[in-house]
């Protein structure tokens, strides 16, 4: 249906997010201009295999012959990406963090410069965390590739729309007096780039406790997301977004106490009540960060709409 909507409206380009992998995916039946794979962590075992070289060779299913291949993944990955290119006689063109310099990263945006393939760019982005640099110098990269096609976009006008750009649920602030941060982390990988970068704002804000709204869905690997998440956290609010999957904040609350009986717990049922909890523990100079899942991080963005 998706596709039928982008040939009545005419559309120029589309870009096309795979849902769940890519050789199998639905979406793999088009042919791209350049197909894009972002970094690969663990998650989806169940349909996409118990490793990364697993994960990467479903991912490197979309990738066609002759087509230019763009991606940031890492070192495990990137070996099963470059097979499949050499097979597909496709180009592989690769963004690394050496390629981004990082100027200046504050609670409300950073800027970096990234060294692209054929340009240099200055860039301020609203998106903040070391991981989303790396996700916008990617993007950077796609057009820079798209150019070799014809497709005509201006060093200004990527810079502009990088500027306007934001992505909701992603270390996105919600309010400040006490800070309220946001990220939809749901795998140990992911966590453990969400935990570092907050680590690093707090050269900016130096909040005292930590206290998390976590509510997770239960075919996640809970213990490996826990064990990056609990040292960073002083209070867990376990919680239970209204979706069928949710696994239930006992059950959290106990394996929590399992990892670190210490860790102090307060057991919700609804991410409502888990946000009264946390704005009435927490001091103006405590984070608060809700995580765990997209849907809780919808649910507590939800709240703030409405206010």
């Amino acid at each position: 249906r998706a596709f039928v909507f982008f040939a009545d409206e005419n559309v120029d380009y589309a870009i096309v997010e795979v849902g769940l992998g890519g050789r199998y995916d639905a979406t793999n039946v088009i042919m791209p201009l350049v197909s894009v794979i972002t970094n690969i962590s663990l998650d989806h075992q169940q349909q996409l295999g118990e490793t990364i070289e697993d994960i990467a060779s479903e991912k490197a299913g979309i990738i066609k012959h002759n087509t230019p291949v763009v991606t940031s993944v890492g070192k495990k990955a990137l070996t099963v990406i470059k097979k499949m290119c050499e097979r597909q006689n496709a180009s592989l063109n690769v963004v690394t963090k050496k390629n981004i310099h990082i100027q200046e990263s504050l609670l409300t945006y950073q800027t970096f410069l990234y060294r692209g393939f054929f340009n240099d760019y200055t860039v301020k982005t609203r998106l903040i965390g070391e991981y989303q640099s790396i996700n916008v110098a990617l993007s950077i990269a796609v057009i820079e590739v798209l150019q070799q096609q014809g497709v005509f976009v201006t060093k200004e006008s990527i810079c502009s729309g990088i500027q306007e750009m934001n992505h909701p649920g992603r270390m996105q602030i919600l309010q400040n007096n006490p800070l309220i941060l946001v990220d939809g982390a749901h795998n140990p990988d992911a966590m453990k780039v969400s935990v570092d970068s907050i680590k690093k704002l707090k050269k900016m804000f130096l909040y005292k406790r930590v206290i998390v709204i976590f509510g997770v869905m239960k075919d996640k690997n809970i213990s490996g997301i826990l064990n990056i998440l609990l040292p960073f956290a002083n209070i867990l609010i376990v919680t239970q977004p209204k979706q069928k999957r949710t696994a239930s904040s006992g059950n959290v609350a106990q394996l929590i106490s399992t990892l670190d009986p210490s860790k102090k717990i307060v057991e919700t049922k609804t991410v409502n009540e888990a946000y009264k909890k946390a704005i009435e523990i927490a001091g103006k100079k405590d984070l608060i960060f809700g995580t765990g899942s997209l849907f809780t991080v919808g649910e507590l963005i939800q709240i703030f709409m409405k206010k």
